[in-house]
């Protein structure tokens, strides 16, 4: 009895020249097992409509892979298929897996070996769609309600002990002073609901740009070749730079403040 296996890979990815070239080294050495002879081929999909297919490895590694020629999509299958299918796809939706044979165990290896290898190496994170951009909204818009509420509850909180002292008191003067200075805490709460409802609105809407934000800080479903290589380098080289810029600042600041507030105290 044969054995059909199909996994569709949750995160996004990464394909450099290295991890290719060990899915195929990898791939490669359970086929040669295979009582039929496969032999693996790539298909390349660009994003000029071009697509080619071709048994080198090297010659996807030589694409130029920039602007309108990036690779949308590349294929790891094996041939000829009429007792073992084999196919690795990876493209900007998904990473998705065939393996089929006459062989169980066979199969089974193969899958196990690249699932392992591509969850731990290829795989980086998850990549946000368009629906994560809507719950980061009403969470966001959630949170800064909850901040007003409990701006508010803070304002116009009172010490149930002044309470008791003001009714316990025998002035009348001392009474009035106290319901003035009470009443005086309704207008600033009252001046802080346009800045809540203003900031309320700016979350709300900001969704749809906090994901193409995300993704383009962080890209994930990226074929790392040619071009589009260096430049990917280069970009976590500044981000890493302008990551570290902010943690030190914020560092210093806080060391600043700590200091000034000892001082002041003594």
């Amino acid at each position: 009895m044969g054995a059909l296996v199909e996994h569709d890979f949750k995160l996004g990815f990464s394909v450099d020249e290295e991890r290719l070239r060990k899915i195929h080294e990898i791939v490669e050495r359970r086929v040669a097992k295979y009582p039929t002879p496969l032999s693996l081929r790539y298909k390349v999909s660009r994003g000029d409509s071009f697509s080619y297919e071709t048994a080198s490895v090297q010659d996807v590694v030589n694409e130029d892979n920039d602007d309108w020629r990036a690779i949308t999509r590349l294929e790891l299958f094996a041939v000829p298929s009429e007792s073992y299918s084999f196919r690795l796809t990876f493209s900007h939706e998904r990473v998705f897996l065939l393996i089929s044979g006459d062989d169980r165990d066979a199969v089974f290896l193969l899958f196990s070996d690249l699932r392992e290898y591509i969850s731990k190496e290829v795989l980086v994170r998850r990549r946000l769609g368009g629906e994560a951009g809507r719950y980061i909204s009403v969470a966001g818009a959630a949170l800064v309600v909850l901040a007003f509420t409990s701006y508010v509850l803070y304002t116009l909180r009172t010490d149930p002990l002044l309470v008791s002292k003001a009714i316990a008191n025998g002035d009348l003067t001392a009474k009035l002073n106290f319901l003035i200075e009470q009443m005086t805490k309704y207008p600033s709460a009252v001046r802080a609901l346009p800045w809540m409802l203003a900031t309320f609105f700016v979350v709300l809407l900001a969704g749809d740009r906090i994901v193409p934000a995300w993704n383009a800080v962080f890209p994930t479903n990226v074929f790392l070749f040619g071009k589009r290589k260096g430049r990917f380098e280069n970009r976590q080289r500044v981000l890493g730079k302008i990551f570290w810029a902010v943690i030190v600042g914020l560092l210093v600041s806080a060391a600043g403040g700590i200091i000034v507030w000892y001082i002041t105290k003594k």
